[in-house]
């Protein structure tokens, strides 16, 4: 790889916290060394470093995709949330003209749209771009012929998200479906409760319990689900549950699904899970019954099952604490057919190899960099070669 290009972007989950201290080096008099809590201070030596942005330009970055072509970058950016869910659209869709240019004066910038909610995905096809938001996928196609998507539809829809921590995120591509995930809620306080449910379109939804939940709060149906939605007719497939915050599903090699997913209840640490359909992943939905859930909250898809272990786990606080990506590395790069993992809170992008074992998945991770302006949440590969690091800079 001939360099590797940063942008100062990146999507911030109420879980996560900042990476900006983690660039120093260790005292001198502290033995410890990267991989047991002292982080790298520089890039991997293998590779270049080179901000791929404005320097007024610092947008917080939940998605990234190339244009077919590659002439354009599509970015989409969002508020970080920590509480009761914004009833106000905060995400938006911007195109990067000429962001392979070494000039970062010939970078443009066009606003395409503000009325996102938490964009985390997008994959660009030859028919149009297609963004992941918090309730729905759409469609952007450009009707006025300048490359820039102008029209927006709705493609794929029909889950709920009415927790603070119902995120939705996406969007690889692969033999003609888009794969995406859903997080799992956390606890709300009783004011956030309140707010939440003089919300249009929230009340009915919103437990009137006391905090007594922790954070394993009740959910409605498919959360903590991957999804499969056909590319060409938006139908959705729910093929696996039991995930939690399961940020930066990609496709791995083999064609395989890839679901890194983030330390908590019932998860003793990050992993990455290997996902074929038909698994369950460990975490159990709560089922309380409460005053607007009188049913009670949904169990996790296929809770019936036996949980299947991650393919890899991730050490927690050592080479993990807050997945946020995985990309191939393709054919004519160093360890083609590997892939790389990013971790907003370790700041790092590390090197992830699995292989294929009588049919179950398995491998290992290593610290391949870090040394970044931000803790990374999305990266991409672009037409010049050069990997693009997106993240937000904050936690």
């Amino acid at each position: 790889m001939k360099k590797l290009m940063l942008t100062k972007l990146f999507l911030a989950l109420s879980v996560l916290t900042p990476t900006l201290h983690a660039q120093q080096p260790a005292p001198a008099a502290d033995a410890r060394r990267p991989g047991d809590g002292t982080p790298i201070n520089q890039v991997h030596p293998g590779w270049s470093l080179e901000q791929a942005r404005p320097d007024d330009y610092k947008p917080q970055v939940g998605a990234l995709a190339f244009s077919p072509d590659g002439k354009y970058l599509a970015i989409c950016n969002f508020v970080p949330q920590r509480t009761g869910p914004n009833l106000q659209t905060n995400g938006t869709l911007e195109i990067i003209e000429n962001a392979t240019s070494q000039d970062t004066s010939k970078i443009k910038i066009h606003k395409v749209s503000d009325e996102l909610m938490l964009p985390l995905g997008a994959c660009w096809l030859e028919d149009g771009l297609y963004v992941l938001d918090r309730f729905e996928i759409t469609k952007w196609t450009d009707t006025d012929g300048d490359g820039l998507p102008d029209k927006r539809q709705s493609f794929a829809s029909g889950w709920i998200s009415d927790n603070f921590h119902h995120f939705s995120f996406g969007l690889p591509y692969h033999d003609g479906f888009f794969y995406a995930t859903l997080s799992s809620s956390l606890h709300l306080s009783k004011e956030e409760r309140e707010t939440l449910k003089a919300g249009e379109g929230l009340a009915g939804r919103i437990s009137d319990d006391k905090n007594t939940l922790g954070g394993n709060a009740p959910n409605p149906e498919h959360r903590g689900c991957v999804m499969k939605v056909n590319a060409k007719t938006g139908e959705i497939q729910w093929i696996a549950g039991g995930l939690r915050t399961p940020n930066g599903i990609g496709i791995g090699p083999k064609g395989i699904v890839l679901a890194p997913d983030n330390q908590g209840d019932w998860k003793p640490s990050d992993g990455i899970y290997a996902v074929k359909g038909g698994e369950f992943l460990g975490k159990y939905n709560c089922t309380a019954s409460h005053v607007n859930m009188p049913d009670g909250g949904v169990p996790s898809l296929f809770s019936e099952k036996e949980p299947t272990p991650p393919a890899v786990w991730l050490p927690h606080n050592e080479v993990g604490n807050s997945p946020s990506a995985v990309l191939l590395i393709p054919e004519g790069k160093p360890f083609a057919g590997q892939m790389y993992l990013a971790d907003l809170t370790q700041g790092a992008i590390h090197r992830l190899f699995m292989q294929e074992v009588d049919g179950t998945w398995q491998g290992g991770v290593v610290r391949n960099t870090m040394g970044l302006e931000v803790g990374p949440n999305r990266i991409a590969w672009g037409p010049d070669g050069c990997l693009y690091v997106g993240g937000t800079g904050a936690g």
